[in-house]
This record gives C-alpha cells, sequence and structure tokens, in this order.
C-alpha cells in the first residue's frame, strides 16, 4: 500500500471538512433518471400510421432515448378501446385500437397521465376501458380513475432506493369530464388549494414528486403570466418538477430553486397540424432526494407521426428558442452533442469531489 503524502492528507481532509465528502459521494448512487415527453395520440390520424406500419412504427427512432432511463413519462391523449362514440360537439376527438398500448410498452413508458381534454373523448365507457388496457399492460396511469379519490391520489414509483410520487391535473376540462365522488374522470386543475395539499401529502409519503399539469393556451409559445405563478408556487410546496403539456407546441424550461418546470413538451407521437406542432423535445431528468440534479433536454422533430432527434435548421430553431427562454447564469446550459445539458451547482461539487476522491484515496 503506498503511503498517503502530507499534501494528500491535507487535501481530503479539507474536503470532507468543507463539503462533506462522503455525503456527496453517497448520493451519487441515488439518483433516479426519469425521461419525459408531451402529447401521445395512438387514436386519429396515428391510428392510420400504424395500421400502415406497424405498432412500434412510432417510437423506433427515439426508443434507445426512451428506454435508457429508470422511468418514462407522457400524456396519454387519447382513450384505447374499441367501444364508445365521439363525444356529440367536440370538434377533435381521439380514440385508438387497446391494442396500440403495444406501442407505450415498446416504448418504456412505465407511467402516462390521463389528466386532458381527450381521454374522455369516445365516453366513459371507453375511459374505464382505457384505464383497465393501461393496467392489464403495467403501464401506470395517473391524473384519472373510477372516482376522485382515485384521480387525485399520488402513483409511488420506487427506483435507485429513491420514492418517486407522480401527480396529473387538467386545467383544460370540457363539460363532464371532471372526477367526483361517484363518477369517472380526471383530476382538474381548477381548484388550486387542492391541488396544494395533495402536492403535500404526496411529498410527506416520498421523496420526489413529480406533477403533471395539462393547462394553457394552444399553439402559444409562452405560459401565461397565471401559470408561472402557479408553478413556482407548487415547487414552493414540494413539486420537484412541473411538466406541462395542451398547446401542442414547445414552450420554455425553466429551473426554479431545486425544481424544474416544464411549461410545455409539445407533441410527441401526434400528428401536427402546423410546423411549430412538429417541433418538440425529448426531456431526461436527473434527479436526487434533494431536488434536481441535472437535465438533458433533446430537439425532436415529428414526421408522419413519427418523432426523432432533429438535425440541422430544425435542430438549431429548437436549441435557440430554448437558450432564448433560460435566466441562467452564463455556461449552465451546454450543449451536449445533438442535446443541451444543465447542471446544477450542486452536481458539479458533487462530480468535482468524486473525482478529487478517486485521485487522492490509494488503497
Amino acid at each position: 500500500m503506498k503511503k498517503y503524502t502530507t499534501s494528500r492528507i491535507f487535501i481530503v481532509s479539507f474536503l470532507i471538512l468543507i463539503a462533506g465528502l462522503p455525503k456527496a459521494v453517497s448520493a451519487q448512487a441515488n439518483e433516479v433518471s426519469i425521461a419525459a415527453v408531451g402529447d401521445i395520440n395512438l387514436g386519429g390520424r396515428v391510428q392510420n400510421f400504424i395500421r400502415q406500419k406497424g405498432l412500434f412504427y412510432p417510437i423506433a427512432r427515439l426508443k434507445p432515448l426512451l428506454t435508457s432511463t429508470d422511468i418514462t413519462f407522457g400524456n396519454l391523449e387519447c382513450a384505447l378501446s374499441s367501444r364508445g362514440q365521439p363525444v356529440a360537439g367536440k370538434e377533435f376527438t381521439f380514440c385508438g385500437q387497446p391494442e396500440n398500448v403495444k406501442t407505450l410498452k415498446a416504448g418504456g413508458f412505465d407511467i402516462v397521465s390521463v389528466a386532458n381534454n381527450h381521454s374522455k373523448d369516445f365516453g366513459e365507457t371507453a375511459f374505464l376501458d382505457t384505464l383497465e388496457t393501461l393496467e392489464a399492460s403495467r403501464v401506470r396511469f395517473v391524473g384519472g380513475g373510477k372516482n376522485l379519490q382515485a384521480a387525485v391520489n399520488p402513483v409511488i414509483i420506487k427506483k435507485s432506493g429513491l420514492n418517486i410520487a407522480f401527480l396529473a391535473f387538467s386545467g383544460i376540462l370540457p363539460y363532464g369530464w371532471s372526477a367526483t365522488d361517484i363518477k369517472p374522470g380526471v383530476a382538474s386543475l381548477r381548484n388550486a388549494t387542492l391541488v396544494k395539499e395533495k402536492i403535500r401529502v404526496a411529498k410527506s409519503k416520498a421523496d420526489l414528486v413529480i406533477v403533471s399539469l395539462h393547462w394553457g393556451v394552444e399553439l402559444q409559445s409562452q405560459p401565461l403570466k397565471e401559470q408561472k405563478e402557479l408553478a413556482r408556487q407548487l415547487i414552493d410546496v414540494g413539486a420537484t418538477a412541473i411538466i406541462g403539456h395542451h398547446p401542442h407546441v414547445l414552450q420554455p424550461i425553466e429551473v426554479y430553486k431545486n425544481g424544474l418546470i416544464a411549461y410545455s413538451l409539445g407533441n410527441f407521437i401526434f400528428t401536427p397540424g402546423s410546423p411549430a406542432g412538429s417541433k418538440s423535445a425529448l426531456l431526461h431528468l436527473k434527479l436526487d432526494k434533494y431536488g434536481l440534479s441535472s437535465f438533458k433536454v433533446w430537439p425532436v422533430k415529428i414526421t408522419s407521426a413519427q418523432p426523432a432527434v432533429a438535425s440541422g435548421k430544425t435542430a438549431q430553431e429548437i436549441r435557440s428558442f430554448l437558450r432564448k427562454q433560460f435566466n441562467l447564469e452564463p455556461g449552465r446550459l451546454n450543449s451536449t452533442g445533438e442535446a443541451l445539458s444543465f447542471y446544477t451547482f450542486r452536481y458539479q461539487k458533487k462530480t468535482v469531489f468524486k473525482k478529487l476522491a478517486r485521485s487522492y484515496f490509494i488503497f
């Protein structure tokens, strides 16, 4: 065994004293990674592509990124049922065949939100069929259920020694969409007091809380002032990350305290009606028990209902848009290959001290 030099002993002792080195190094092991995407529609025109090209076509080009994390999450913006009829008076109604759940499974989706304005497009029966289909396929769902209690309860997933709670709420609610004590439906975002209370309760049961919000204004590239205020309030009461959708276009991603707010991740598996709707993002989060550790975001372009990592001018436009939205110190948001990456100072500190520990501890 080599002897420690006086300088090495001093440096290691100093690092331990000022940074709590053992805690920092051990915390590295207790990280969970989450992939998050926006709107997933397995009905409508997407159903036609699935019939022609197969169940795995929509996720074929992004499967490696979707399945490389501990947990993969998205917003399921359709029913999955062979029953029911389109809700009268609704302009757009989406329902895919139950077998389309295999697309989610192939993409590694562990959990989806059903708290949106399309999950009941084909009525209550089809909505309940959707929940049963997801459950039978071991894809967890959040934000909807057979009654209000089921809709607002968190789903807790344990990974890497951490308990991660998921909640989902929709602020876009057609008539009859909300769950009640005796009626199936989705969790409503309109009662902010209730939403905050559910986050507090979830935080008391879990290390981390991921909140999915279906909200905002369609085709608008910026969130409303009220959304910004609410999102930060939800972080303040215990949410770790806010994952937003509904506008069908990409909106800013913001770092707030120890949390992250993605106001809208845009479409994912969809047939967009505009060029802006074809620009999206795939988000990878790394979280530890203290909150956000780091993240990467890949620019995505959707072509013929199939998302893929964007290239060329489209990738530059998406990266440029996201860069302009960050209110961060220079250098905190960097390009890493095709993705943009962000590391908290806490993450950088852990990494530095881990490297120093490897350099100076010689066994």
